[in-house]
């Protein structure tokens, strides 16, 4: 019998300002105040952002794709003939035998009811697959997945699947800094970011010798609706 379980929204903010001598310097030489500072505001909002969105948020209970206890079953993959698990020492068909036995994995646990489309792997295996072509074919290792594998449609990297992306990979952390990648079904029925308030910009408001603009995000983290229409592997 499931269990509900809630979280609280969390709010996320930060400001910039302009100085009276920056603005005095900016109608003076005619030109536009320097929209970095906004441009800066907006990427640390959007960047906690994506940070909870993988891995969640402990203070609040928010859950991320790879928040650990979140219900998506773990594949850790199986060491290839020169010894690692990862992807760049592996051959392209114990690649492809790793992207089966996931597809296989996620087929048994659901009666093949799931059929995940898309794979987002490590930035390492991505460059890799993309660029190692196979000999006497003409295809790379990406291709010839693409080509052969069941179901999939497309690959992806995301670099916060790295080893050693620790703020968004939690198992970098954990298990001796090891790469993932996530097989999942790419649609918002499954798994879908819940922002309640995108990155919003208050107005100006005068604060001494600045004017300081307030601006805010809210984030409910990731709602997984299908936590078996994904599967992370452990090593890539």
């Amino acid at each position: 019998k499931g269990k509900p379980n809630t979280a609280i929204i969390k709010s996320i903010g930060d400001s910039y300002g302009y100085s009276i001598q920056e603005m005095r310097a900016s109608r003076m030489a005619g030109k536009s105040l320097d929209v970095r500072k906004a441009e800066t505001a907006r990427y640390q909002i959007d960047a906690l952002n994506n940070r909870i969105a993988w891995a969640g948020d402990e203070e609040t209970g928010l859950i991320g794709i790879l928040s650990p206890n979140n219900d998506i079953p773990l594949y850790t993959l199986p060491a290839g003939s020169a010894g690692g698990t990862d992807w760049k020492s592996k051959t392209p068909e114990e690649i492809m035998a790793d992207i089966n036995g996931m597809q296989a994995y996620t087929a048994k646990l659901t009666k093949s009811v799931e059929r995940p489309d898309t794979l987002a792997v490590a930035s390492d295996a991505f460059i890799d697959i993309s660029t190692r072509h196979i000999p006497g074919t003409g295809f790379t290792v990406k291709e010839f997945i693409l080509k052969s594998a069941p179901y999939l449609k497309e690959i992806v990297e995301a670099p916060e699947l790295n080893a050693n992306s620790t703020e968004t990979n939690p198992y970098a952390a954990e298990i001796d800094g090891k790469a993932v990648a996530l097989l999942y079904t790419k649609s918002e029925r499954k798994i879908c970011i819940e922002n309640p308030l995108p990155f919003y910009q208050y107005p100006s408001q005068p604060k001494g010798l600045e004017i300081v603009v307030p601006c805010e995000a809210r984030t409910a983290g990731v709602v997984i609706y299908y936590p078996f229409s994904a599967l992370i592997a452990i090593g890539v």
